[in-house]
């Protein structure tokens, strides 16, 4: 969002609890991304910390798991691919 590559923008009443408009995040909050995110953070802990494969696992799914928490969280702004049907449970409201 600071490089200008994902968008979000203000708009009071939103949700009940947070202004925030994600209205472009295919690379942060996408399923696919959520999901390329996770394997590349296994791999790195993996590579970094000459860890077996069942440690690099759990900081995959760690990592996944924001995406998780995020779809019950969020309004229906999350994309399941690039900007493509946006889930989100919306229990912010």
């Amino acid at each position: 969002m600071l490089l200008g590559i994902e968008k979000v923008r203000i708009v009071p009443g939103i949700t009940a609890t947070n202004p925030l408009d994600l209205y472009y995040v295919p690379y942060t909050h996408s399923l696919i991304g959520s999901m390329l995110w996770s394997i590349a953070a296994g791999i790195a802990y993996y590579l970094l910390r000459k860890a077996d494969g069942t440690a690099a696992a759990i900081v995959g799914a760690a990592v996944f798991s924001h995406w998780v928490l995020d779809w019950l969280v969020h309004r229906p702004d999350l994309p399941l691919y690039d900007d493509t049907f946006k889930v989100g449970l919306g229990l912010w409201n």
